[in-house]
C-alpha cells in the first residue's frame, strides 16, 4: 500500500458514515417529497390550556422533520401509544400526487386529509411515543 492509499483507507469509514448520514437525513417519509408547506392557523382545544400552547409554533423546517420521521398509525395505535395534545397547528402541503390539509398535535400526531376531503390518515412521530407501561 502506498502512503496515499493508506490515507484513503483510513478515511473511508468516515466518508461512508457521512454519506450514510446524508442519505438518512434526506429520507422523505411516508408522504414522499413535500413542497409548499404552509401553516394556516393554530389553536387550542380548551382555552384553559392556552399557556401550554404558547411555545408550540413549528415552522416549515420543523414540520418537514416531523413528516420525515412520521409513520402511519391506526386510530387504536394513536389512542394506545400517543398522548392527545391540546395544541394544534394546521396547514397545507403538496406531494407529488395531491394537495393535503394537515393538523399536527403537540403530542406528536397528525391527521392528513386530501384537499378533496375524501382520503384521510394518521401519522405519528415514534420519538414522541408515550410510555405508559409503568402506570
Amino acid at each position: 500500500m502506498t502512503a496515499g492509499t493508506s490515507r484513503f483507507v483510513g478515511r473511508s469509514p468516515l466518508l461512508l458514515g457521512v454519506l450514510l448520514l446524508g442519505a438518512c437525513a434526506t429520507r422523505p417519509g411516508p408522504l414522499g417529497a413535500l413542497s409548499n408547506i404552509v401553516v394556516t392557523g393554530s389553536g387550542v382545544d380548551n382555552e384553559r390550556d392556552a399557556l401550554l400552547c404558547d411555545g408550540f409554533k413549528p415552522d416549515a423546517q420543523q414540520l418537514r422533520v416531523f413528516f420525515r420521521h412520521a409513520v402511519l398509525i391506526t386510530p387504536r395505535q394513536e389512542h394506545d401509544f400517543f398522548l392527545h395534545g391540546p395544541c394544534y397547528v394546521r396547514g397545507t402541503l403538496t406531494t407529488r400526487y395531491d394537495s393535503w390539509h394537515w393538523e399536527l398535535r403537540n403530542g406528536g400526531t397528525a391527521r392528513v386529509t386530501s384537499a378533496a376531503g375524501d382520503d384521510s390518515f394518521l401519522l405519528a412521530d415514534p420519538r414522541e411515543e408515550s410510555s405508559l407501561g409503568d402506570e
